[in-house]
């Protein structure tokens, strides 16, 4: 995913989540791989405590479109998953 930031990258994402394994994978089977543009959208906030931020990735040749799902607990805001558009 990102060459380097590791624990930078992991330490945003709810690490009982499934997006904290996929990403983790990501950095041992594609090392190479990188971010060419990351194009934020729309953020809606739904009446619990959850964020949705619309962005879309252009990562080595291929654009994909996600909806990110973020928890913020007080504390801090982390990453707890994502739908594909």
């Amino acid at each position: 995913m990102i060459r380097e930031g590791r624990e930078a990258v992991l330490s945003l994402v709810d690490e009982d989540s499934k997006l904290y394994e996929e990403i983790d994978n990501s950095f041992e089977t594609n090392p190479t791989s990188e971010f060419k543009q990351l194009d934020i959208g729309e953020i809606r906030r739904d009446r619990n405590s959850y964020y949705y931020v619309w962005v879309r990735e252009t990562k080595d040749d291929s654009v994909k479109e996600k909806v990110y799902k973020i928890i913020d607990d007080q504390r801090n805001m982390q990453f707890v998953g994502y739908t594909q558009l």
